[in-house]
Order: structure tokens, then C-alpha cells, then sequence
């Protein structure tokens, strides 16, 4: 665990720019957790319109309900541009906004498509891969609105590119074509961790109720078991509810209680095995 985060902590360095300050290598993700905005912000889940040769990405962070959402959304496609749009859907509560959530991470631009243009009904996802969905991207997004805006939150719609100058966030709508001209290609556009959700439900065992995560040392809580996605922040001296566990490219993972939402619905997250103790 300790020398993934060390290689995330010096990727982090070369992808340094006005929103994510140089930090040392050797530094572990909870040393560097406050600078990792947009790393996180890449590694959430999300759907695109497709990859574009040139190397462009935007990334626009918003809920399937929101208006201006559909507005850039709608904007991209009738337009002609050369960069790739990746929708990171959040802030569902509603049964049609978790099933609109999971058809655009999963079915990519034809989820989009059924969302913001045609109002399609969407196709049958499972329960399981929904609720998967749905608490990856509500973890990623409680540990993104408290690093966005010096604590202010995260707003619905937000942008996040790369110009000339760094990495750039737009809050709130803007037209694209305000913006569309000073994109330039993203150095580490990250990747798309949706193609191992089949595999993590297939691969997780369910633990028996009553059984408690005791950690030994601070320890990140990942979105999913996979040490470069989303994380909401480092916990230290707690005991979590253990649901299941698993074992993810060769590393063992423990899947927790994190969080609680407003709804009082448990939102899991992951850690990883070696810095708990079940008990």
C-alpha cells in the first residue's frame, strides 16, 4: 500500500499546477491527501463523449437534474469540438438520478444522450452495480466540495480543464464556447476505473453483520478498491463497519461503513486490509 501511494504522491509532482502545489516524493496519499483535488477529480466516475485526438479533456462535475448540466451538454453536442467531455455525475437522491448516474458511467455517451437530450428511459442496470456507483461518486464527491473553493463547496455545474497556464476550474455556467479555445491537451487525463466494476462485484464476499474494521494507522478511504481513485479523506483511531472484502490487482481490500447521508443511508467505502484489524 505504502509504495502505491508513494508513486501516486510523485505522479502529483509532475502533474503540478496552480490548483495542486509540489509536494515531495516519499510522501504518503494522507500527507499529500489536501493537494490531490484534481487527481481525484480524474479518478471519479464518470461518462465521456468519446476520446478526442488531440488530448483534450474537460471534465464538468454536476448533477443528471441540473439544468445548466444540460445546457453544456446539450452545447458539446451540437457543436464541433476537438476536446473529449467527461460528466461526473453527483448529488442524485432520487431513483431516477441514481438509474441516470449509473446508465453515463456505464454506457458512456449513449447514457448521456438519454439524460440531457432524449429523456430516454434508462436501460436495466442492477441494484448492485447502482448503489456501487452511487456511494463511489458520493465519497468522491464529500472529499472534492471540501477542497473546491477554500471550503465553499462544490458547485453544480463545475469545470475542470487544463490551459495554457495549469489547470483551470470554472463554478457555475459558462458557455463553452467562452472557454472552448483556450483548452489544451491534459498531460494525465487519468483513467477509467468504471471497467472494473464488473469484476469488483463479482469479486466481493460479503462479511458476516456485527464485525468491525479496527485501523491501525491513518488510512485513506478510497471510493473504490483501487489506490488511484477518488478519495474523501484519511481516518485515524476508529473502528468502521465491515460489509466485505476483497482482493483488487493483487491487494486486499476491506469494504466499510464510511459515511451516512442526509437520507440516513450508509454510503461504503474501501480500505485497504493491511492498515485494519477485523475484529
Amino acid at each position: 500500500m505504502q509504495t502505491r501511494r508513494n508513486l501516486l504522491a510523485s505522479m502529483l509532482v509532475s502533474a503540478a499546477s496552480p490548483l495542486l502545489p509540489t509536494v515531495a516524493f516519499g510522501q504518503s496519499l494522507c500527507e499529500v491527501w489536501d493537494k490531490t483535488l484534481v487527481w481525484d477529480v480524474k479518478h471519479s466516475l464518470w461518462g465521456t463523449s468519446g476520446a478526442s485526438s488531440q488530448g483534450k479533456v474537460v471534465y464538468l462535475i454536476g448533477a443528471p437534474w441540473c439544468p445548466f448540466c444540460r445546457r453544456l451538454v446539450n452545447e458539446y453536442l451540437e457543436g464541433r469540438h476537438n476536446f473529449e467531455l467527461r460528466f461526473i455525475p453527483i448529488d442524485v437522491v432520487q431513483r431516477k438520478h441514481r438509474e441516470q448516474q449509473a446508465d453515463i458511467v456505464i454506457n458512456k455517451l449513449d447514457g448521456l444522450k438519454r439524460t440531457f437530450v432524449k429523456g430516454d428511459k434508462v436501460p436495466g442496470i442492477s441494484p448492485a452495480m447502482e448503489k456501487l456507483i452511487h456511494d463511489a461518486n458520493f465519497i468522491a464527491q464529500e472529499g472534492l466540495k471540501v477542497r473546491f473553493t477554500m471550503g465553499k463547496g462544490l458547485v453544480s455545474p463545475t469545470v475542470v480543464y487544463e490551459k495554457t497556464e495549469g489547470t483551470s476550474t470554472i463554478t457555475g455556467y459558462k458557455p463553452l464556447t467562452e472557454f472552448a479555445s483556450s483548452i489544451r491537451p491534459m498531460k494525465d487525463p487519468g483513467k477509467d476505473l468504471s471497467t472494473d466494476l464488473e469484476q469488483l462485484l463479482a469479486q466481493e464476499k460479503q462479511i458476516a453483520p456485527g464485525r468491525m474494521a479496527n485501523l491501525r494507522r491513518k488510512t485513506a478511504i478510497h471510493a473504490l478498491p483501487n489506490d488511484a481513485s477518488a478519495s474523501v479523506g484519511c481516518v485515524a483511531s476508529r473502528s468502521l463497519k465491515a460489509i466485505a472484502e476483497c482482493n483488487m490487482n493483487g491487494q486486499d481490500w476491506l469494504k466499510v461503513e464510511a459515511l451516512v447521508s442526509l437520507e440516513h443511508e450508509p454510503i461504503y467505502g474501501y480500505i485497504a486490509l493491511q492498515d485494519a484489524a477485523l475484529s
